[in-house]
């Protein structure tokens, strides 16, 4: 959906009768399903790929390549399963290759890649949570391999996961020196 405008100059040639030739700009799309390219030389950005614009002037001719990269991921949910383990689960996109899953120990801390999944429609993993007291923090992207080469859209917003804690704790004097924790 993004858009930008590219400008080539108007070729003029001496006509027979003195005047000035100007042809009409012709602009061309290599692949209209991933960048679609207006007469007036906007180019629209429709899915992950890569597409040649051209814009052909008289006999002139030149050509830019242009990349679109997936939009942003929504990052849904990041929780703590039965078994311990941190489900990350985020909104499918289309036209993509897979997505790449960052944890951190810290909201703002250094990400690393912990997981890529080679799958566009694959939209949830399960993950080791963290075994210590404090939470983990999870961003995904989408990535599209172009010509042998990721390229990735934006991370999503932060989600973190933190290891299951007691909640409710009781204790209860049992009969002689024992105390009965629920």
């Amino acid at each position: 959906g993004g858009s930008l405008q590219l400008t080539a100059t108007q070729q003029a040639i001496p006509a027979s009768d003195g005047s000035m030739k100007t042809f009409r700009q012709n602009w061309i799309s290599s692949d209209a399903s991933v960048a679609t390219v207006s007469a007036t030389g906007k180019v629209t950005a429709v899915k992950p790929g890569s597409a040649v614009i051209s814009v052909y002037n008289g006999k002139i001719s030149a050509s830019c390549n242009v990349t679109v990269s997936p939009k942003k991921t929504t990052l849904s949910s990041v929780s703590l399963t039965s078994a311990g383990k941190a489900k990350v689960k985020w909104k499918k996109q289309s036209g993509v290759t897979g997505y790449q899953i960052y944890r951190a120990t810290s909201e703002n801390g250094t990400y690393k890649k912990v997981k890529t999944i080679k799958s566009a429609s694959t939209v949830t993993a399960t993950l080791p949570a963290n075994k210590g007291s404090k939470p983990y923090y999870y961003k995904v992207r989408a990535y599209k391999t172009i010509s042998g080469k990721s390229v990735c859209g934006e991370f999503s917003s932060v989600k973190t996961c933190g290891p299951s804690q007691v909640k409710k704790a009781k204790a209860k004097a049992n009969s002689g020196k024992k105390i009965k924790v629920s």
